[in-house]
């Protein structure tokens, strides 16, 4: 027998969402219940007083209503609805109204804060939904299973430590950089963290030079490991540029920081990898 649909045991162990609602608004739903309910009783005990009143003995109230024309049950039901209708305002349907505009206010104003818009990406902050809003400042404690659930999970090559040597973590020719465009574009794109001494050692000497130095050797070791041993796979856009793509954000920025220095993933099969290095030399590995 085969089990399929609803009768799965994903759907059969399934549950319903919960339904989110503020506690300002469970606070006003059960203060409504309060008040329809005291709102029934009242009626209730007023139809009921009407119904004593009504078929007393007094002979004097006799000739302004015409008892004899309503039976006991008729009478304690007409005038309960009666006094609903009469005692209708004890029920606050415009503080719902109300709320609900005080919402909208609340969502256009954190739209248009200044302190909560990102300059990064140009964005304002957008209230998704209004029911949550009256949440944000009663927020005490905040979990989160992992890193990215709550941050953005956006790696960037920053340093790295090669042969004892920390790459990354020096800054020079500030002034000329801030003036001369072709520096610039050259530093952010041969560079980690704005330091070119890397690309520069590297792209001093020709490839059999830099074996016989140890630092550019430790630095051709390094970027080529890193240039190999993941599970990224490598394909080209619209604009014949490769982009690579990864389950973990640390290849994809290791990568980036090895084709900064020179070194590319240019193919990927199930058995090889294809590297160039900062030399134009195409370096294969894996199965021949």
């Amino acid at each position: 027998m085969v089990y399929c649909g609803h009768n799965t045991k994903i759907m059969r162990n399934a549950k319903s969402p919960p339904l989110k609602m503020s506690n300002v608004m469970k606070t006003m739903n059960k203060l409504l219940l309060s008040v329809f309910v005291f709102q029934i009783l009242i009626c209730t005990g007023f139809s009921l007083a009407n119904f004593l009143f009504r078929f007393s003995n007094n002979k004097f109230i006799e000739i302004y209503i015409e008892i004899n024309q309503l039976t006991t049950i008729t009478s304690i039901i007409g005038k309960f609805f009666t006094f609903l209708v009469a005692y209708s305002h004890l029920i606050p349907i415009s503080l719902y109204v109300a709320m609900e505009i005080l919402k909208l206010v609340q969502s256009w104003l954190v739209f248009y804060d200044n302190v909560m818009f990102d300059t990064d990406a140009g964005k304002a902050a957008q209230a998704k939904t209004s029911e949550l809003i009256e949440e944000l400042g009663q927020v005490e404690f905040v979990f989160s299973d992992k890193t990215g659930t709550l941050t953005q999970n956006k790696m960037e090559f920053k340093k790295c430590l090669i042969g004892g040597r920390i790459y990354g973590d020096t800054w020079a020719d500030d002034n000329e950089r801030a003036n001369d465009v072709e520096i610039r574009n050259f530093v952010n794109k041969y560079s980690i963290n704005e330091d070119t001494s890397a690309y520069k050692m590297l792209s001093g000497d020709n490839y059999d030079s830099s074996l016989n130095n140890n630092e550019a050797k430790n630095l051709i070791e390094f970027f080529m490991v890193a240039s190999i041993c993941h599970s990224a796979i490598v394909e080209k856009d619209s604009t014949e540029n490769l982009k690579y793509s990864s389950s973990s954000p640390d290849e994809i920025c290791l990568l980036q920081g090895s084709m900064n220095m020179g070194f590319i993933m240019e193919n990927r099969t199930t058995d090889t990898i294809k590297v160039y290095n900062i030399y134009n030399k195409k370096v294969k590995f894996g199965k021949f």
